[in-house]
């Protein structure tokens, strides 16, 4: 072999070595059937969903409903998150649970309006970066974390030591398409006026709660 032929091999070699280090890699595994039309989410241990963003340490995901990819790493992506959360409200129907209106506000005060309540619950949220191993790789994930499994959405879920309930930050983009076919949706402020202690009214079980007509 040529000594010309021998230096263009080992070039293409470090190029496609580079390439592959450059590259996103998604772990392999069960997908969770029930989520094929959600997201491409796995389960890990102790039946906590992730999503393959979760497990790959870039996080890729679709701001809107139809709209274009984007790929950042964790540090990018708990700053998008944090400004999707603070000063906002989302309306949404957590699984197997009723529907729920959460205000976030940015020094991480938080309040939940759902069925029967005659005020708000009150805490507090924040975002922790948590270690998670799947198939045996040790990687960083993302959390987004309440002061309590009411605040949540899920009151009758088993908290964490400290008394938090967290899951993994990418739910929070992750279904961009089923949130818009279910009515799942952001708006900035605090609209319903949570913040304030008090619910607009008592809502009743599986009723979807309408935004005021002065934000619509």
């Amino acid at each position: 072999m040529s000594r010309s032929l021998v230096i263009a091999v080992a070039l293409a070699f470090l190029a496609a070595a580079a390439s592959a280090q450059q590259s996103v890699h998604m772990p392999t595994g069960r997908v969770l059937d029930i989520d094929m039309k959600i997201a491409d989410s796995r389960l890990g241990e102790g039946g906590v969903i992730f999503t393959s963003s979760d497990l790959a340490g870039v996080y890729r995901f679709r701001p809107v409903a139809g709209g274009e990819w984007v790929e950042m790493g964790i540090d990018a992506f708990a700053e998008h998150v944090k400004g999707r959360l603070s000063d906002a409200t989302l309306r949404e129907k957590p699984q197997l649970q009723d529907w729920i209106v959460r205000h976030t506000a940015a020094d991480g005060r938080a309040w939940l309006w759902r069925a029967g309540l005659k005020k708000p619950v009150a805490g507090r949220w924040e975002l922790r970066r948590r270690p998670v191993t799947f198939e045996g790789k040790a990687f960083e994930s993302l959390h987004l974390c309440f002061s309590s499994p009411a605040l949540a959405g899920f009151p009758f879920a088993k908290a964490d030591r400290d008394g938090w309930l967290c899951d993994p930050a990418g739910h929070v983009v992750a279904y961009p398409e089923y949130a818009a076919e279910k009515g799942y949706e952001r708006r900035p402020g605090d609209p319903f006026g949570l913040s304030a202690g008090k619910v607009p009214y008592v809502l009743k079980p599986d009723t979807r709660p309408e935004w005021p007509e002065a934000t619509r």
